[in-house]
């Protein structure tokens, strides 16, 4: 696969509407073994990603449907688009479009209601790309580098983002930047998405640097998504966080992952390390029925998993660990239930019901509290804690259910399904700003 590297700027959209764009415009990244990368709003950011293609919808148009899709986009020109250092050249169809250059600095308007496909190549340490349409359009990257040393978000979206497939890399270094940033819901469908933030504050309307921040709902249903932040949230969303597949891991100084509405987990894998806060943090409730959840939070009072004040963490099935200063509240149903102990960072433990192992973890740094849930856990019985397993992780980089072995005995724990839990840690915090 080609690769590509972007490192946008700018406070400007990308793929975008002009002025006037709606909450359902979509940016969205096919799933095909292509990817893209747009550029916007912040103060220095970098995305890379293998060869690509995408579709943008602006003003007045339907919400993501299956005409976002590569597969049925058909474009009525097409407009090549070569950067070198400096310049920039462009050829193709041009007559539907307006541009101006200023350098390798490109802003381009579809002045008409066609479908066009740019296809970007070439390489400048001071460009950027940007387009307005009021029609969908397509991008092909083809072993594009670009940077752009003053702006902020790698890619952004007025409205929904989507991703499909293929493989996408943000890196964001500037002051509040993001990764990823957009003002509607972000799909999360399939493909792989490396998404950082490395910068300062951006002390002028408190805008944090996050991995990847969704004003709108999360959705994930499939693909692998990596994000970090070495300074606040790695993955925000300010709706709910709906998870029914997929694979989340989200390292970060502040929460991992933040939600400001209700968490829904009924498939799917999450994993959230906050080093100085929550690993996993929602405004609301937080309902698991399936999939494998772990979250790791700071010393006391911070917390693994962590829902707003007076809820608790409901759990009717799947694989659970919450580990923290405070391990956090939890209640159960489908006969549910949980062990509580104290953990060691840098052990590998595992749970022995006297037949088999139920699972394995590599325990992180972290708070040393935590509960641990398994479907095969059943209340009133107990089970051997191994520490010093030898394990292979299958899940999240620490965790597995096959193929474990060795260790020694370390003691007894009981397991419950009353409700459990002091009361919620850090928690109940909002996203944190812009």
């Amino acid at each position: 696969m080609n690769k590509i590297s972007i490192v946008s700027a700018l406070a400007a959209l990308v793929l975008a509407a002009a002025p006037g764009c709606r909450k359902d415009d979509i940016i969205s990244i096919p799933d095909s073994d292509s990817n893209a990368a747009y550029d916007t709003d912040s103060h220095s950011s970098s995305s890379s990603s293998s060869s690509s293609s995408s579709s943008s919808d602006v003003d007045e148009v339907d919400p993501y449907n299956a005409s976002d899709e590569v597969s049925t986009f058909t474009p009525e020109g097409t407009v090549n688009v070569v950067f070198s250092q400096g310049t920039v050249v462009l050829d193709g169809d041009l007559d539907h479009i307006t541009y101006t250059a200023d350098g390798a600095h490109l802003t381009v308007i579809n002045k008409d209601t066609v479908a066009i496909k740019y296809v970007l190549s070439g390489s400048s340490s001071d460009g950027f790309f940007k387009l307005y349409s009021e029609k969908k359009q397509l991008l092909e990257l083809s072993s594009l580098s670009l940077t752009n040393p003053a702006g902020a978000a790698c890619i952004k979206a007025d409205g929904d983002f989507v991703m499909n497939g293929g493989v996408l890399t943000c890196t964001a270094t500037g002051s509040g930047g993001k990764g990823i940033s957009c003002d509607g819901t972000g799909f999360f469908n399939g493909g792989t998405v490396n998404a950082s933030a490395a910068g300062t504050d951006f002390t002028k309307g408190s805008v944090h640097p996050k991995a990847i921040k969704c004003d709108g709902d999360i959705e994930v249903t499939g693909g692998e998504i990596t994000v970090s932040s070495n300074r606040h949230e790695a993955m925000t969303t300010g709706g709910a966080w709906n998870q029914s597949g997929g694979s989340v891991i989200a390292d970060a100084y502040d929460d991992a992952v933040n939600s400001a509405g209700t968490m829904t987990i009924t498939g799917g894998c999450l994993y959230g390390h906050g080093t100085n806060n929550d690993g996993i943090d929602a405004n609301a409730a937080i309902y698991i029925s399936g999939g494998i959840v772990i979250g790791v939070g700071a010393k006391a009072p911070e917390t693994g998993i962590d829902s707003v004040e007076g809820t608790t963490v409901t759990v009717s099935g799947g694989y659970v660990i919450s580990q923290g200063g405070d391990a956090g509240s939890f209640s159960f149903s489908n006969d549910m239930a949980c062990v509580s102990t104290t953990l060691s960072s840098g052990t590998k433990i595992a749970l022995y019901d006297g037949s088999k192992f139920l699972m394995a973890y590599a325990v992180p740094s972290g708070g040393t509290s935590a509960r641990i849930i398994t479907p095969d856990l059943k209340s009133g019985s107990s089970y051997t804690l191994y520490k010093g397993v030898s394990f292979t992780p299958q899940y999240l980089g620490c965790f597995a259910v096959e193929g474990i072995s060795g260790g020694s005995a370390s003691g007894t724990l009981s397991a419950s399904s009353a409700s459990s839990g002091g009361g919620p840690g850090g928690g109940g915090h909002g996203p944190g700003g812009r």
